[in-house]
């Protein structure tokens, strides 16, 4: 090798070693494995460099004629994430060439959710504010479309844009399609879901223009087309119930057995969770006419929100439940608008009053029947990156009459981790 040549190859492996000393810049990392080294080949003098993992490896290669001479060096500091753009290197999925903004996060990327407020541009679209745009304008009320009612609860993102809705079906509550019901039955089950303004004049839309109404009766308002009154819509169908029901109300012990499940209708949604969020939250509220006649009896509904995969310490799933551990019907204690008035020598203080009730067609004010939540939120833990499934969903026990509707609204994932629980809404709009 020539003097002067060889001060070539001192002068790029310095410069080489000095650029992977500014990696520091970025990251702290441990130091990079050494370049590969050159091969020995007929041919004129070339000089290349490399990335190697970890810190920035350099080397300096020449071939000439029947000899290689190589050398090469770890470099510094730029650790685990830096280099090849089209190489995933925080393991969430995306590489710099696929839109990872910052490769050294994996909780940023075009598969992340916008956070507000942290200064972070988290799923790489160039906005930091990432507003919450609703996509539930224009639906009619006896939309049969799955999908629209996925978007009327909050669910506007598709799944192939990162994260979000992956599939919406219209489902009967064991899970089973409702194209298997007889032809007779499929337009009372259809009625049985409805995608509403508001439900009377004190419950608004918790997100968008739009809410779902899910019923056992009709899911409509007492003016709309297809209203029939929750006393007796008796749709006429049987089906199963989703796993690990019917099952005993905790506050009604020794009530009756449950022996029919009818006139159900539910939505299912498949969402893939953003990689940066832990919790998943929606509003609801519920609607039953079996009040006070029917407590504590096998005819009462049932309203279950089934999360899958199983959040810890959820046998079977469902999400909504008061603080007894009862599923969401008439005899849970979180049902407290209603006419005040003594039954069978109980008394019931109702401390929200009828006013919730009115225009929603569960608002009698003559006898008392009738009797609703307020808006509520329910809150359950998700894996980031993970594929989740929420099957909502109402039906009517033994019988189908005396119905009742439930509200659902406002689906968002959340970045910290949410221990299961039901709670009301401090300040709903």
């Amino acid at each position: 090798m020539s003097r002067r040549f060889a001060r070539l190859v001192s002068t790029l492996f310095s410069a080489s070693v000095a650029l992977a000393g500014c990696g520091e810049a970025f990251s702290t990392g441990e130091g990079g494995t050494s370049g590969p080294g050159g091969s020995g080949a007929t041919g004129t003098g070339t000089t290349s460099s490399s990335a190697g993992g970890g810190g920035a490896g350099s080397s300096v290669t020449t071939t000439g004629p029947a000899q290689g001479t190589s050398v090469g060096s770890g470099g510094g500091g730029m650790g685990p994430c830096g280099g090849v753009v089209d190489h995933d290197d925080d393991g969430d999925g995306v590489s710099e060439a696929q839109g990872d903004c910052d490769d050294c996060r994996a909780d940023v990327g075009p598969s992340a959710m916008e956070v507000p407020g942290d200064e972070v541009d988290d799923d790489c679209d160039g906005d930091l504010v990432g507003n919450r745009m609703p996509c539930d304008g224009g639906f009619s009320i006896g939309s049969q479309d799955p999908f629209e009612a996925a978007k009327t609860i909050g669910l506007c993102k598709p799944a192939s844009e990162g994260w979000g809705l992956v599939d919406a079906q219209w489902l009967l509550p064991d899970g089973s399609p409702w194209a298997a019901l007889d032809l007779a039955f499929q337009e009372p089950y259809h009625r049985g879901h409805g995608i509403l303004p508001d439900f009377g004049s004190l419950m608004h839309v918790q997100e968008g223009q739009r809410l779902l109404a899910l019923s056992s009766g009709s899911a409509r308002r007492p003016l709309d087309v297809g209203y029939v009154p929750p006393a007796g819509f008796s749709k006429g169908y049987e089906h199963g119930a989703p796993s690990g029901y019917p099952k005993d109300w905790p506050s009604c012990p020794g009530a009756g057995v449950v022996d029919t499940s009818l006139d159900g209708v539910a939505l299912q949604v498949v969402v893939r969770v953003p990689v940066n969020a832990h919790g998943l939250r929606f509003d609801f509220a519920f609607y039953a006419w079996d009040f006070p006649t029917f407590l504590c009896t096998q005819y009462n509904d049932y309203f279950t929100a089934i999360l899958s995969p199983k959040p810890a310490g959820l046998q079977d799933g469902n999400t909504c439940f008061d603080a007894t551990g009862t599923t969401m019907g008439v005899n849970a204690d979180i049902l407290r608008a209603c006419k005040p008035q003594t039954y069978n020598a109980v008394s019931y203080a109702c401390p929200l009053g009828q006013a919730l009730l009115g225009g929603s067609g569960y608002d009698d004010a003559v006898n008392g029947y009738g009797v609703s939540s307020a808006w509520m939120r329910t809150q359950a833990p998700v894996e980031p990156g993970d594929t989740i499934t929420l099957l909502f969903a109402v039906w009517d026990s033994t019988d189908g009459s005396y119905d009742s509707t439930t509200l659902v609204d406002n689906v968002v994932f959340e970045t910290a981790g949410l221990a299961t629980s039901t709670d009301p809404i401090a300040n709903p709009l």
